[in-house]
This record gives structure tokens, C-alpha cells and sequence, in this order.
């Protein structure tokens, strides 16, 4: 017994050695950087977005989301990036008034818009409809990633969507993520380092933190790889496409089929269990990947079985792109993504869609002559009528080159006006100041009659927003002109904009933007506002 009593203090400096071994060991990777977030058990057949530093970071829940104020590409021409929130596009609009229509587009890289200007997004064409059409603000945010699964989504709304309380949700997936290969395990499965400890005990979950045992880990987890990132080396690609093309992957798909319905099925649930009304959007895809990738129809299918078990409007993008590529058309730029072409005809089913779920009389014309007129005749003698143009040393301007806006006379329909030229690819901001209401807007805009006797270019957007300090907007007023081939778009156009929203306690900008027509030719786009008023009742 007294042997082994004078074995412990062996033992203890055994342990101690140890521990202070490992903690040597660990203080040195910190000190040397090392940060092992992902081991290669997450892996792709194409582009690897876990480890795309410049636009995306980790994530513990949804492997990967946007970067903020990571470059959007799309739009290198405005030098915009993904705003704070980790989305492109706008943040969604305060509930400041039961006026703003609030929608989320949940969905993947096609609902992101690559290689789409934002404008032309079927997310930022749709609310620029909307707002024509139904005669209210309306604000999306565009909720899209790259490479997202119904598994991804259905985390995202958990996550951090509920909590925005929008009135309305899309859904967009089934047009290729979830249906690929799954290589080692289903999303579902996924066992992240950064993410597999984080749903056990508190102290697993410190463990993960740790240096050192991210290098054990991910030294284990490199094992048998043949690259040094998460995409897959060519040879094992090309056997793992070869059983994609053959409907049998060796490791079954990121989302099987089963599963895509219920993750479906859980969004529309929880969606409405919160008050949010829900469309489904029918995922299009080009002929020939059809061709070559038949189960996507299985998929397809799902989305309108859900669609017709939980009693949800669908929106038939499918259809209606098909429609379109067998007409001649090119509404995909690529295997599977929209072209800008595309992304028009989306917006349209879209814009459509929402207007008849919404049919009670709100976004009717006569609703809103009679509103404005209500307006009119309520507003008492303390009213003030400003011009907005009277604060451009204020405005914040994004434009490719300074010589498109520039303040100058306008000549329209043979009438000029001082106004403000803005040559798409254009955005100027300025300042709404003061306390009270927003009574409504005075804008008009038009393209110049020198422009139109050049007889080429496809027409010019015009888009009017509200925006808050903080990023979000929401589109007020918007136009798509082409004197080119319309003789009833040639002169100015006057639209008076009733918006009834309070100037305070937010800040608010009146943002005016102009881009190009539906084929995004900017050639000979000389467009401009005037006036641009706002009348405010105190």
C-alpha cells in the first residue's frame, strides 16, 4: 500500500507534464495563426464555397452563408457588397407602416442572381412591379446563396428569418444542390468540425474552440484525400459525375428526395404558424441539363405536390421558362442559372402570383385614386412642398464614371426642365429631413429626344426607393420606358406616389436609380428626373 501511495506524485508530474505539453502545444498554433475551421468531409464536385474566403464565411448551422461587405461581382460597376445582415441586395424595410409590402426570397445561387445586375434579379424585378402594379412600397430581401439546399433554407428560416416577421415568403430550391451528389454524407448528416460538437454539452462545444484538437482533427479527417481542398481531385470527380448522369450516386444525394419534400413542407409550416403567407417557386432548368440530369424531375414534381397537399400558390417558373427556350429565348446563361432574360420572366410569374394572393383591393388603381384622394382632401394648411434636387451636395452618388449624373436641362417630348441626368448604371441618394408625414412623391423622368433619334438601345428602368440609415429599402415607384419602340413613352412622364410613412423616428433617403432595359444594353440611355418633390404634412 505504501508503494503504491509513493507511485502518485509520478503520476501527478506525469499528468502535469502532459497538460503542460499540450498547452505549449497549443499557445504555439495560436501564436502561429493555425485555424483548422472544416475538414474535408464537407467536399464538392464543382465549386467549393465552405472555404471561398472572399465571399463567404462558416457558419456552425449553415456550413457557409455571404460575407458582409464581401464584393458582389454582379455589381462591381456601383461597388457594391453583401450588406450587413449577409445578404445581397437591400436589408428589408422596418415595419414602419402596414402600407410596406415586406417579402423574403429564400433560395440558392439563382435566386442570389449570378452573373445578374441586382435590378434585374427576378428578387429586384419583382418588387419593382410590385410596387407599380399594387401602388404600395414593397421591400424584398433576397435571402439566395450559392450552393443552398432545402436543409440550408429550412436552417436559414429558423435561424434568422422568423424573427423579421415578413408578410410574405418564397421559396426557390430543386433546380440542382439538392439533388447532387452526396459525398460521404446528406447535408442533414454533414459532420462539420466547426459545427458537429456545437449541438452536444457545453464543454464539447469548448473543445471545438481548441487549437490543438482542430489540428488532431484535421489531420485524422485528411486521411486517404487525394487534393488540399474541399473539391474533389479530377479522377474522383468524373466517377462521381458518371454516377450522377446514371441516377445512382455511390452516397446517395445532399437532400434525398424524401427529405426535400419534409424540409419543404417544415418552411411552409413554420412560416404560417407565424403569420407569413408562402409561395412556391417551380425551379427551372435548361433542356439539355434535363436532359442529362432526369431526376431533377422528380424534384420539380415535389415542389407542386407540396404546393397542392398544403394548399400553397405556385408559381410555375418552370413552365414558364421552358416556355421560353422553346420559343427561341435564352433565358439561362449557363447550365442551370436564369439570364437576365430569365430572371424577367420569373419576376413577371412572380409579380403575378403575389398580386392575387394579395387580391383585397390594396394594390388596386381605383383603391389608390381614392386613397390619394382621401389624402388631398384631409391634409391641413401646414403642408410643405420640398425639392428634393435642392440637396444633391448632399446626395451619395454610385455610378461608373461622374459624367452620367450631372444636373442639367432635360429636353423631353420637345419641353425642357431642369432636372438631373442619370445614365444607367446609375444611383443617387438624398436626404428627407424633418418631422411629419410623407404626404407623397412628385416624380418624373423621361429619356431625351436626342437619345431617341439615334433609334437603337432597349429602353431604360426607372426605380424610386426609400431607404433607412441602416441599409434597408423599399421600392416606391418604378417605370420601364422604351421610346425606342413604345411612341406613347417618348415626353415625360408625371407620377404623383401617395406613401403615407412617418419622416421620424428613422431617417429616411429617397433613392433614385436608373439601369438598363430587359436585354441590359445601355447604349444611348440618356435618362433623367424632374421634378423630384416630396409634399410633407406636418
Amino acid at each position: 500500500m505504501r508503494t503504491r501511495r509513493n507511485e502518485w506524485p509520478g503520476r501527478l508530474a506525469g499528468l502535469l507534464l502532459g497538460v503542460g505539453l499540450c498547452a505549449a502545444a497549443e499557445v504555439a498554433l495560436r501564436l502561429g495563426g493555425f485555424s483548422f475551421g472544416a475538414p474535408r468531409d464537407f467536399r464538392f464536385i464543382g465549386k467549393d464555397p465552405v472555404n471561398d474566403a472572399k465571399q463567404h464565411v462558416r457558419d456552425d448551422t449553415l456550413f457557409w452563408r455571404l460575407r458582409p461587405g464581401a464584393p458582389v461581382p454582379e455589381d462591381a460597376a456601383l461597388g457594391a457588397v453583401i450588406n450587413d445582415d449577409g445578404f445581397r441586395g437591400p436589408r428589408l424595410f422596418p415595419a414602419l407602416s402596414k402600407r410596406v409590402l415586406r417579402v423574403v426570397a429564400v433560395g440558392e445561387s439563382s435566386t442570389y442572381g449570378v452573373g445578374v445586375p441586382y435590378r434585374h434579379t427576378y428578387v429586384g424585378r419583382a418588387a419593382a412591379l410590385l410596387a407599380d402594379r399594387l401602388h404600395r412600397p414593397v421591400s424584398i430581401l433576397n435571402a439566395g446563396c450559392h450552393g443552398y439546399s432545402t436543409y440550408q433554407g429550412l436552417m436559414l428560416l429558423r435561424e434568422r428569418i422568423l424573427r423579421l416577421e415578413p408578410d410574405l415568403l418564397t421559396i426557390y430550391f430543386g433546380a440542382w444542390n439538392d439533388f447532387t451528389p452526396a459525398i460521404g454524407e446528406s447535408d442533414a448528416h454533414k459532420p462539420m468540425a466547426h459545427a458537429g460538437y456545437s449541438r452536444g454539452s457545453s464543454a464539447l462545444a469548448a473543445v471545438k474552440h481548441l487549437r490543438l484538437f482542430q489540428a488532431i482533427r484535421g489531420g485524422i479527417s485528411s486521411v486517404g484525400r487525394v487534393t488540399g481542398s474541399n473539391e474533389l481531385a479530377a479522377e474522383e470527380r468524373e466517377r462521381y459525375l458518371r454516377a450522377f448522369r446514371e441516377g445512382e450516386p455511390p452516397e446517395g444525394r445532399r437532400v434525398p428526395l424524401s427529405d426535400f419534400k419534409g424540409n419543404l413542407r417544415e418552411m411552409v409550416d413554420l412560416a404560417r404558424a407565424s403569420g407569413i403567407s408562402v409561395l412556391l417557386i417551380t425551379p427551372p432548368l435548361s433542356e439539355m441539363s434535363q436532359e442529362e440530369f432526369p431526376v431533377y424531375h422528380q424534384y420539380r414534381d415535389v415542389v407542386r405536390e407540396v404546393g397542392s397537399e398544403a394548399v400553397v400558390p405556385v408559381v410555375e417558373a418552370a413552365d414558364a421558362l421552358a416556355e421560353e427556350e422553346m420559343a427561341g429565348g435564352r433565358p439561362f446563361s449557363d447550365w442551370v442559372h436564369p439570364s437576365i432574360e430569365g430572371h424577367e420572366v420569373i419576376a413577371q410569374s412572380l409579380a403575378t402570383s403575389i398580386e392575387r394572393l394579395l387580391a383585397d383591393g390594396r394594390g388596386d388603381p381605383e383603391s389608390a385614386r381614392r386613397e390619394r384622394d382621401a389624402m388631398d382632401a384631409g391634409r391641413n394648411a401646414d403642408e410643405e412642398v420640398v425639392n428634393l434636387l435642392d440637396y444633391l451636395h448632399e446626395a451619395k452618388i454610385q455610378t461608373p464614371a461622374s459624367r452620367y449624373v450631372v444636373p442639367q436641362l432635360l429636353n423631353a417630348g420637345a419641353v425642357g426642365r431642369h432636372g438631373l441626368f442619370m445614365h444607367p448604371l446609375s444611383r443617387v441618394s438624398v436626404p428627407v429631413a424633418g418631422a411629419g408625414v410623407f404626404g407623397e412623391f412628385i416624380l418624373g423622368f423621361a429619356l431625351s429626344d436626342a437619345a431617341i433619334g439615334q433609334g437603337v438601345g432597349d429602353g431604360v428602368s426607372f426605380v424610386a426607393s426609400l431607404q433607412t440609415s441602416e441599409g434597408a429599402e423599399a421600392v416606391i415607384f418604378a417605370a420601364d420606358v422604351d421610346p425606342f419602340r413604345r411612341v406613347s413613352d417618348r415626353g415625360w412622364h408625371d407620377h404623383r406616389i401617395p406613401v403615407a410613412l412617418p419622416l421620424s423616428p428613422t431617417p429616411l433617403r429617397l433613392v433614385l436609380e436608373t439601369t438598363p432595359g430587359p436585354r441590359g444594353n445601355p447604349d444611348f440611355d440618356w435618362a433623367g428626373w424632374s421634378p423630384v418633390r416630396v409634399r410633407v404634412w406636418r
